[in-house]
């Protein structure tokens, strides 16, 4: 998409565009910004795990890229959480610290299940452009079985800091 062509769709110049955003890149934060925003939560933190508070984020975040790979593809190298729309991030880092994580823990929490949602939602991707299926590849099931072993293994390191007494 070029900024022309994002002209022509509006009915305006494409000069007109930059009273409004800096450049290209301005465009695409924003649009990144809004599909972010609009990740609903499903489950009111209080209500939920913490683990469902991640599982829930995960797959919302991977479904968004496989539904928006433009978007996803032109922010290449670039968060698609922005600094003026955090509020995902921090309703994770604040459900986590609540169940008794660190504050680093809670970012490690959250890097890693970033992290595993975009490499899913790029295989994603990838299978839609194949023609033929592999026989027993099913994607949806590793992800939430790749869930369940971060949440474990992450479930481990709280409770190796807070032991049961």
């Amino acid at each position: 998409m070029t900024m022309r062509r994002l002209g022509e769709l509006l009915g305006v110049e494409a000069m007109s565009l930059y009273r409004h955003v800096k450049n290209k890149q301005d465009v695409l934060d924003g649009m990144a910004s809004l599909l972010v925003a609009g990740m609903q939560p499903a489950v009111a933190a209080s209500e939920a795990s913490w683990q469902q508070v991640v599982f829930q984020f995960a797959r919302a975040y991977r479904r968004l890229i496989v539904e928006h790979p433009a978007v996803f593809m032109a922010q290449a190298g670039r968060a698609l959480v922005l600094d003026e729309n955090q509020t995902a991030l921090h309703r994770i880092i604040d459900t986590l610290t609540a169940a008794g994580f660190s504050r680093g823990d809670a970012m490690d929490i959250y890097l890693a299940g970033t992290s595993y949602a975009r490499g899913f939602a790029l295989t994603d991707l990838a299978h839609a452009q194949t023609a033929t299926p592999l026989d027993g590849f099913d994607t949806d099931r590793a992800f939430e079985r790749g869930l369940d072993v971060l949440a474990a293994g992450f479930e481990q390191v709280r409770m190796s800091r807070h032991p049961v007494e």
